[in-house]
This record gives C-alpha cells, structure tokens and sequence, in this order.
C-alpha cells in the first residue's frame, strides 16, 4: 500500500490487482479497483477427452468500503467483467474457448483485514 497524500492510497499486487483509495473519513474507503481473476480445474473422466477448465475475465469498477469494527469492514463494489474467457484444454492443447460477452456484476462482503 502506497500513501499517495493523507488522503489518498495506491494499493497494488501486480499484475493481479490495483486499487486506487480516497479516504473522506477514517471508517470510508471510496474508489476505484481493477482486477485479474482466473482459475484452472482438473477434470477426472474415464473418457479423458477433457483434462482442465479454465475461467479468466477482468473487473473494472467502483468500490466502497466501511469499517464496522477494528479490523473488519463491510464492502460495496460494482462494475464491468470483461476480456472474459472459458476453455476447455487437453493435456495442455486447447479444445474449446468461449468468450462470454460483457457483463455488469454487483458484489458485496465482509472483508478483515490483519
């Protein structure tokens, strides 16, 4: 986490995230949060025709963050998924990818930070 000013903070874990903060009060986040997400799953099968799916996309938007207690906030944030892709991989050749379109997503939660 960076301290940009008193009021403003630059919180990063390259390439995967990057959030940028203004702190109107000591309890209130506000910004703005890009992020990479993506996983890979093993597929057991007896016919062995698929090994692996893959998921990946990219969130752009708004967040909000309350501190409701010491160390625990409870968190707001909205915005577009995009550069969303799905595959199906075997033994590392891909078989199929699909590319959902664009979406709006809505998330909310508790968040303790240590």
């Amino acid at each position: 986490v960076w301290s940009i000013s008193e009021k403003w903070l630059l919180d990063a874990m390259l390439p995967a995230r990057l959030d940028l903060m203004y702190l109107p009060s000591p309890k209130l986040e506000a910004g703005l949060s890009f992020n990479i997400l993506g996983s890979r799953y093993a597929i057991d099968s007896d016919q062995r025709k698929i090994d692996s799916l893959g998921v990946a996309q990219m969130n752009l938007g708004p967040v909000v963050r309350y501190q409701i207690a010491p160390s625990l906030y409870i968190t707001g944030e909205s915005g577009l998924a995009f550069a969303r892709r799905v595959s199906l991989m075997d033994e590392n050749t891909e078989i199929t990818e699909f590319n959902p379109n664009n979406e709006v997503y809505f998330r909310t939660g508790l968040q303790y930070r240590f």
